[in-house]
């Protein structure tokens, strides 16, 4: 079980998390021995939507008139974006506020391991901002969950301060790497500036894209590992089946239901926040109810083959008094983690052909932290692969030595050897090994003479 809940632990805890439980190390080993960019990665993936923004955005701001020249900032400019440029801001500023809030006291103080780096923005795309997470225990995901509803909650009462006819709807997936889904590393720009391509990866044709790719991953996580920045002039993205379905669940989501897919599910159903007690005494208030709720199954384009894909969500307005009323016409199913576990692992055994069930490679829980060995074998051959074709290209980009001997003709060799043995018979007489020293001193100059005279003709013959 999880350690650091004093007066919060129930009495009996699921296998999952015993303390006793240790990873695979075999398989841990293994995979430290792979190139860094095939090493066995699980992200999260946190989006934000403004809801409202079109019609607001369209709301007859035009045409442009002519301000008078006392007017601030907020009458100057595109009239609907100082409520958008808010949105923004606070979500940057409330999420570096809560998750630096988490790392720093609430993670230590519930000695829940480190996560392996912190949330970076991985996109904006229109009004809806992504931010990525690489996680390595499922209470990272269960932090980031807690950060993110926190970060949305508070920015809604924003919103209803302002009277903007604006709200927020959040979701968030997780995606497996490298074998389930893939990084992608492209040029930032295209232009004079950047049109000469690396050397090395000149080498490839357009059949070989796809070592392209391996090519930049591997330059990118070794400018990682020197700088702790990606490299320069690339910017990287992330594509896959499970990127395309978790587009496809967050479009379900609404201000009340934080859309969450089934593997993300999963993982938070194995993690049981600390006690009362214990989140009491917390100098600042963190962790809130994830109450997760299920809304059946129904079919997602292109997911599945077709097949319906259950929607799980979390529910944002769980205090809201009319949602709370109304809840009691229709009431909502409480779940018991136990059964979110149970459905989640049938459902993913049933559909192993289209999703990978999560695995956390260094997480202590058995049954999240065990990779398959099919998927340890295929990275391993993958690894093997590469590392062959990674010095395959190192030895063709290298200088090599040219053997002219190799182009000559038979009388030019000859010269050529002739020409070899002039030049050693002189370094020996030289240094006094081919023959007897030059005894009298008025000879020397003639006998280096004869010496450099034999020695350049069969040169002179070569180059005639």
């Amino acid at each position: 079980m999880f350690s650091g809940f004093p007066g919060g632990q129930p009495k009996s805890e699921p296998k999952l998390l015993a303390k006793s439980a240790k990873p695979p190390r075999g398989h841990t080993d293994a995979c430290d021995l792979l190139a860094d960019f095939l090493k066995p990665r699980v992200r999260l993936f946190l989006s934000i939507d403004l809801v409202g923004s079109t019609s607001f955005k369209q709301g007859g701001h035009l045409p442009v008139r002519l301000p008078e020249q006392t007017a601030d900032f907020k009458k100057l400019g595109a009239q609907w974006f100082d409520p958008v440029a808010k949105f923004f801001s606070a979500i940057e500023r409330g999420f570096t506020e809560e998750w630096s809030a988490y790392i720093g006291e609430i993670r230590s103080k519930c000695k829940w391991p480190r996560p392996p780096g912190n949330p970076e923005i991985w996109k904006t795309n229109g009004d809806e901002v992504i931010y990525v997470l690489e996680i390595g225990d499922p209470r990272d995901s269960y932090a980031a969950v807690v950060s993110w509803m926190r970060v949305a909650r508070a920015y809604r009462k924003e919103l209803l301060k302002s009277n903007v006819p604006l709200d927020v709807k959040v979701a968030a997936w997780t995606a497996g790497f490298p074998l389930g889904n893939v990084e992608v590393v492209f040029r930032h720009s295209v232009g004079k500036n950047n049109s000469r391509v690396d050397a090395k990866e000149s080498e490839y044709n357009e059949e070989q894209a796809r070592l392209v790719h391996y090519y930049r991953l591997n330059k990118w996580y070794a400018s990682v590992g020197k700088s702790g920045a990606g490299l320069p002039g690339y910017v990287k993205d992330y594509i896959g089946p499970s990127m395309d379905l978790g587009f496809r669940v967050a479009s379900r989501a609404t201000p009340r239901k934080f859309a969450v897919t089934i593997d993300l599910a999963l993982l938070l159903s194995h993690v049981r926040p600390p006690g009362e007690k214990w989140a009491g005494a917390l100098q600042r208030k963190f962790f809130e109810p994830v109450l997760l709720r299920y809304d059946g199954r129904s079919p997602l384009k292109g997911v599945l083959g077709g097949k319906p894909y259950p929607f799980f969500w979390i529910d944002m307005l769980h205090d809201d008094k009319l949602l709370l009323t109304e809840d009691k016409l229709l009431p909502p199913q409480d779940l018991e983690k136990d059964q979110i576990r149970a459905f989640c692992d049938e459902f993913l055994t049933e559909n192993e052909r289209y999703i990978i069930r999560p695995f956390l490679r260094q997480c202590s829980n058995p049954e999240l932290g065990t990779i398959p060995d099919d998927y340890l074998k295929h990275l391993q051959l993958l690894d093997r692969r590469w590392k062959e074709e990674e010095g395959l290209l190192e030895r063709e980009s290298s200088p090599t030595k040219v053997d002219v001997s190799a182009s000559l003709t038979p009388e030019q060799d000859a010269l050529l050897s002739t020409f070899k043995d002039a030049i050693l018979s002189a370094e020996f007489r030289a240094e006094g090994v081919g023959g007897p020293l030059v005894q009298a001193s008025g000879t020397t100059d003639n006998a280096a003479a004869a010496n450099s005279e034999a020695a350049q003709t069969p040169g002179e013959a070569l180059l005639s």
